[in-house]
Order: structure tokens, then C-alpha cells, then sequence
């Protein structure tokens, strides 16, 4: 008995040692790759972050009160006692405030191309605007505009040129000539006034080429995460999180549900930040492998980051852009088939199935309200709702006619045939919005629907049609399951259609608030898709072309909207 009692307290006791001195990793985290190790005396943290001043890797064991604090404190706590040297040259001086340029291909350049900081006690005479400086300074870079630092020590020019350089002083015109006959073998740094050196370090044309896009982009990102606000987006989704946990949440679906696609488009900000991070530091990391294993291999894969890289910030800054007051809105869009007959109502049927496979791959929820099918093929008429964070922002561009050219698979001749079919593009616009629509001016019929659905909606009247008797505008929705949801997505397309109507100007006839406002045949196109004689998709308002045109029928649109909202943002839109 006392054998055993006695194995029992050997166990307890080294379960107890192993809590107290065994440390327990955690997972690493989104900040580079930073890694937790704790245990109940003790932890242990291996700092890998990237951050404004570049990537920070050290091991540090905390005791006592550090065991309470969060690694965001013992993270400032850390950054502030970490020292940063860079060159730069003084543009502004105000009183003790002094304002510098970085120098090009340093981490500060890459945060900001103004940094300020305070002089306070450090020596201020011989600092004169154009004079070149190396900078001191601990803890991180301030992201206002121009930056801020906390600079420890300042030295002009003279210091410099009393350092051991591994390099050679030139004169200006020797300078001059090396650089103009470079091939960047040298590099040549302005130091003070005509002073100039050549420095031996001999980075290959490749290291210049990739580092230099890479740091064109890097301010691109953190000035993203400006714009985007993320960290007010990051309180934002955890005061959402508390919401969706009280009770009663459930109650109110609608209310629900937008608190529901709000919380999930803050989260994708977020993770779309986090994750360009890290992929910049990736390719940093990759970046520093080949220059230290010189491995023209690497070079191509590297590119191919930074390209990837590049495109993901270009295509979040336009995101930016989408500023107007219905651009974060949902998107309802209108399909009519146009000149042509079976041809066009065959070509509507596939735009349509073209912006269904664009919005599911933008994870949007897509819903077809109501189809009104063509005599042989195709579709007349279709209305479809888009779900989701700015929807309408990106697909306002796709309102007008879409022209189509083939060879006619309903022509048993094989000739060409155009064919025409218009899109309107409307956002969905909440029921508070300062639009009166009376009772009285509604006419509300029902049917059975006609499109597949089920035996249900097949057998019970649960279509509905609405037409507004004032202006004669007509929506219809028939592919809910009951009468009340039906009506409610027709109301939804009648109060966009309502509200487009009041916010248009000049108005005479009510012929030019009600559907397409072109004419939808030859002239009026905002886009040409030519299937023969050779394949090409070209905007007429850009000029933006993609040639393969399965993948545009298959919803990748990006390009065009893309090229679009950026015209629109610089003016150069044609009408």
C-alpha cells in the first residue's frame, strides 16, 4: 500500500514540475511568425514580426509581472528599446522640429518619403536644409503624414566622411560619368553638396529591380491599412461577435442578417491585411536567400510573388475608390433580351449564367428572382439580386447594352450572326429610404409560377407581379417559395427602380425612367464579345480587351471592372 501511495505522489509531483517548468507551445502568429511558449513560472517568446522599420527576430524569456501583461504590451515595451540608423536628407527645419527625405531602398523611404522628429537637447548647429544626415532612433515609425520618429542621435556629413568606408570619394563629374555609364555594378550616393561615393557593395540588377518594386508597393499596403482603418475594424468585429451573442439576436432576421454581412466583410478587410503581411515579408525573406545563395532559380519564383503581390494591393486600392453613396449596397440586375430574337434571348440567358458564376466566385449569395423564358431558346427577361459587400460598387459598370458576334448554332447555314441583350444594374435600397410609394398606387397580381421550383410553387399561386400605376414601371418575382417573399423581393426592384427615378436629373418623359434607356441593338454597345471570326471581349468605354473570351463567359470580369472604376476615378471614362 505505502509502495503505491508512494508511486502516486512521484506522479503528482512530476505533473506538478511539468506545469510549472514545462513550457506549452501556442500557435504562431499572423504577425510573421511569432511563437509563445508558457508555462506557470515563466515563458518564453521568439519574436519573428514584420513591422514598419523591417523584420525583428530575437528569444526572450519574461518572469513576474510580465506573465499578466498581453503580447501587444510586452511587443511595445520591446519595440521601443529596438535602434534604427538610416541616411536622409533635411527639407524643413522649424525651431526643433526638423523634417527629412529617407534615403531610396530604406525601410523608412519605404514607410514614408517625410519623416519628422524632435531634436530636444541634441546638438542643432552645423544642420542646415540639404544637409545629409544619418539618423538614429529606437521604437517604431508613427503612420501620420509626414511620419514621426524618436530620434537619439543625428550626425551630418563631416561624421560620415570620417567613417571607415569600404568605397571611394568622387567628384561630381566623375560621379556623373559612372552613373551614366552604370549598369549597376556601382552605386553612387550624394552625400553632402558635390561630394559623392561609390560604394563596393555590388547588389546584381536583379536584386535592384525586385527590391525597388517591392518598395514601391510596401507604403501602397500600409497606406491601405490606413484607408481601411483595420484596427477599428478589428474592434468593430468583436463589438459584432458580442451582438450575435445576446439574446434575442435571432429575433430580428433582417436586422440579423446585416449585422451578419457586415461582421463577415470587416473580417475579410482584416484577413486580406494579414495576409499581404506576411506575404511581404515572404518574399523579403525569399529576396535575402538569394543574395546570400546567389540562386538565379529563385529570381523567377520571386517575380512571380511580387507580381501576385502588386496585383492583390492594386485591385484592393480600387476597392477604395468605390465611394459613392450605394456603392457598399446590394445589386439587383435586369436582364432584356434586345435585337435578334432567338439569337439575343439565347445571348441574355448566357450573360446571365456570366454574372451568376462571377458573383459565386466572389463569394456573393446570387438569387434569381424572376425569368421570363424566350419562344425556342434563351431568355426574354431576367431580374437577379447580388449579395453582398459592394456589390453594386463593382457592377454599376456593367449597365448597358452587351453586343454578341458568332457563327448561329440555330442557323443551319452556319452564317455570322449580332445579337444584342441590356443589362440594368440597380442597387438594393433599404425600405427606410425617403421614397413614398401608397398603397393605393400599387397593383398586385398573382400567377403560378412558371420556372422550375418544386411541386409547391408549381401548384399554388405564389408569383407575384407589382405595377406601380403612377409610372407603369412592372417587377415581378416568382422564384420564392411563398406569396409574402415574392412580393417582398418585387417591392425591393420597385423601390431601386423608384429611387433611381427620383435622383435622375432632367427628366421629361416617363418613357425615360422606365427600363433600358438605349435603344438595345447596333451603336449603342458598351461591349463587343466576338466569338468568329477571331475571339476577342473589348470594352468601348475603356478599351480594355481580354482574347479569351470562355473564361469572360465563365465571370472573369475583374479586368473590365477594374479598368473601369480606374477611368472613372481619373476622368478619362468615354461616353
Amino acid at each position: 500500500m505505502n509502495k503505491k501511495f508512494s508511486m502516486l505522489i512521484a506522479i503528482l509531483a512530476a505533473a506538478i514540475v511539468v506545469l510549472l517548468a514545462v513550457p506549452i507551445p501556442k500557435a504562431a502568429l499572423d504577425d510573421g511568425g511569432t511563437r509563445e511558449y508558457a508555462a506557470m513560472t515563466y515563458r518564453i517568446v521568439k519574436w519573428k514580426k514584420f513591422y514598419a522599420g523591417g523584420t525583428y527576430e530575437k528569444t526572450k524569456v519574461y518572469f513576474g509581472k510580465d506573465l499578466k501583461k498581453t503580447l501587444d504590451e510586452l511587443w511595445a515595451e520591446e519595440e521601443a528599446g529596438i535602434e534604427h540608423v538610416f541616411d536622409a536628407e533635411i527639407t524643413e527645419i522649424n525651431g526643433s522640429v526638423v523634417t527629412v527625405r529617407p534615403a531610396a531602398g530604406t525601410a523608412e523611404a519605404a514607410s514614408s518619403d517625410k519623416i519628422q522628429f524632435g531634436t530636444g537637447n541634441l546638438e542643432r548647429i552645423g544642420f542646415n536644409v540639404g544637409t545629409v544626415v544619418r539618423v538614429t532612433y529606437r521604437g517604431g515609425i508613427k503612420e501620420t503624414y509626414p511620419a514621426q520618429i524618436k530620434a537619439i542621435s543625428w550626425k551630418n556629413a563631416d561624421d560620415l566622411r570620417d567613417r571607415d568606408f569600404d568605397g571611394e570619394w568622387l567628384d561630381k563629374s566623375t560621379a556623373e560619368k559612372i552613373e551614366k555609364d552604370s549598369t549597376g555594378h556601382v552605386i553612387i550616393t550624394r552625400i553632402y553638396a558635390d561630394c559623392f561615393f561609390a560604394s563596393p557593395v555590388i547588389p546584381s540588377p536583379y536584386e535592384l529591380k525586385l527590391n525597388g518594386r517591392l518598395s514601391e508597393y510596401l507604403p501602397k499596403l500600409r497606406e491601405l491599412h490606413s484607408v481601411l482603418n483595420i484596427e477599428a475594424a478589428k474592434e468593430e468585429i468583436e463589438q459584432l461577435h458580442n451582438k450575435a451573442a445576446e439574446p434575442g439576436f435571432w429575433d430580428d432576421m433582417d436586422k440579423s442578417q446585416k449585422i451578419l454581412q457586415r461582421t463577415k466583410s470587416l473580417e475579410n478587410a482584416v484577413e486580406n491585411d494579414r495576409r499581404l503581411n506576411v506575404q511581404a515579408e515572404d518574399i523579403a525573406t525569399m529576396i535575402e536567400m538569394y543574395k546570400e545563395e546567389n540562386d538565379d532559380e529563385l529570381i523567377e519564383e520571386i517575380k512571380q510573388e511580387i507580381d501576385g503581390f502588386c496585383d492583390k494591393i492594386d485591385k484592393l486600392t480600387l476597392s477604395t475608390l468605390l465611394t459613392g453613396e450605394y456603392d457598399h449596397s446590394n445589386a439587383i440586375l435586369n436582364f432584356h433580351a434586345g435585337a435578334g430574337g432567338t439569337e439575343a434571348q439565347d445571348w441574355t440567358e448566357m450573360l446571365l449564367r456570366m454574372y451568376i458564376h462571377w458573383g459565386e466566385q466572389h463569394g456573393y449569395k446570387v438569387s434569381v428572382l424572376d425569368t421570363l423564358d424566350g419562344g425556342d431558346a434563351g431568355i426574354k427577361s431576367a431580374s437577379v439580386i447580388i449579395e453582398g459587400e459592394n456589390a453594386y460598387g463593382y457592377l454599376k459598370s456593367e449597365a448597358g447594352v452587351h453586343r454578341l458576334v458568332r457563327i448561329s448554332p440555330f442557323d443551319a447555314s452556319g452564317s455570322r450572326h449580332t445579337s444584342f441583350s441590356a443589362l440594368e444594374v440597380m442597387p438594393e435600397i433599404d425600405d427606410d429610404m425617403s421614397v413614398e410609394i401608397r398603397p393605393e398606387d400599387i397593383k398586385m397580381d398573382v400567377f403560378r409560377s412558371s420556372g422550375a421550383g418544386g411541386q409547391h410553387i408549381n401548384k399554388t399561386s405564389s408569383a407575384v407581379r407589382l405595377t406601380h400605376i403612377p409610372t407603369g414601371i412592372v417587377t415581378s418575382c416568382q422564384t420564392q417559395r411563398s406569396q409574402v417573399q415574392n412580393r417582398e423581393y418585387a417591392m425591393k426592384m420597385l423601390i431601386a427602380k423608384l429611387v433611381e427615378i427620383k435622383e435622375r436629373e432632367h427628366l421629361a418623359k416617363i418613357e425615360d425612367i422606365k427600363g433600358v434607356q438605349k435603344e438595345i441593338a447596333w451603336g449603342s454597345q458598351i461591349r463587343s464579345y466576338v466569338f468568329m471570326p477571331y475571339t476577342l471581349v473589348k470594352d468601348h468605354r475603356t478599351g480594355f480587351e481580354n482574347g479569351n473570351v470562355q473564361a469572360v463567359m465563365d465571370g472573369d470580369l475583374d479586368g473590365f471592372i477594374n479598368a473601369y472604376l480606374k477611368a472613372l476615378s481619373n476622368g478619362t471614362l468615354e461616353k
